[in-house]
């Protein structure tokens, strides 16, 4: 399937980094760390990539505004990356997306009320997997209820953020089933083992980073907005 490079209208301003410190010493922002134990390290994707197939589950056949542009089944896992709507992106942003199918939730940490999902690595691994942060607003809920989202996060109570924070325990060792992005608005959806969904919903049409994924290995950066989603190459 032939794609296009989506052209960036703006030049994004690149945000200066926050260094999360212990929680001990938070200021204004309270900054949460989780890890299990012992320190899941889930081997990497090695199957081959299957033909391409249309979802079995009847909520997706149901939807007929979604225009599937890329969809990769890896091995048996049924792992699929939906890009909707005809958006249309380039090769290398696919790429990337469709590696991070399958690869296990090994590091979660919650920054004021930014969440940040570590895929195969943890915080300081720069030279391996990958990271999904997702900036306001966002929500993480199951298939019964809304578990807990940015706003109940911004609270500045750190035993409050610390419970919070304790609710994404949740997400270790669980794969990557589904990534979905929108149309329109390129909000991102991601399914966790079929029954955990974290999804963000643009709240500022002018909003330069709805969120960020970081490819360690290669050391690219993709970013999205509502405006656009591109890509940075970072330099060690």
């Amino acid at each position: 399937i032939q794609v296009t490079e989506q052209e960036s209208s703006k030049v994004y301003r690149r945000r200066q980094q926050h260094h999360i410190t212990s929680h001990s010493t938070r200021r204004a922002e309270t900054s949460s760390t989780l890890g299990p134990e012992e320190a899941f390290r889930g081997s990497r994707f090695t199957g081959h990539i299957q033909p391409a197939k249309w979802p079995s589950h009847p909520d997706l056949r149901s939807l007929s505004r979604l225009n599937v542009v890329n969809a990769e089944t890896l091995g048996e896992s049924n792992a699929i990356l939906y890009i909707e709507g005809g958006l249309t992106m380039s090769e290398e942003i696919q790429k990337i997306l469709q590696s991070i199918l399958n690869r296990p939730v090994q590091f979660v940490r919650l920054a004021g009320n930014s969440l940040i999902l570590y895929l195969d690595c943890e915080p300081g691994d720069l030279k391996e997997g990958y990271s999904i942060w997702l900036e306001p607003t966002w929500h993480f809920r199951n298939n019964i209820e809304v578990i807990t989202g940015s706003r109940a996060a911004q609270t500045e109570d750190e035993q409050e953020h610390f419970k919070i924070s304790e609710l994404f325990k949740q997400l270790f060792s669980k794969p990557i089933k589904r990534l979905t992005i929108e149309p329109i608005t390129n909000d991102l959806q991601i399914e966790i083992d079929e029954e955990i969904n974290i999804r963000t919903f643009v709240s500022d049409p002018s909003d330069e980073e709805s969120w960020q994924i970081r490819d360690y290995i290669k050391g690219i950066r993709i970013i999205g907005n509502p405006r656009t989603i591109q890509t940075i190459k970072e330099f060690s």
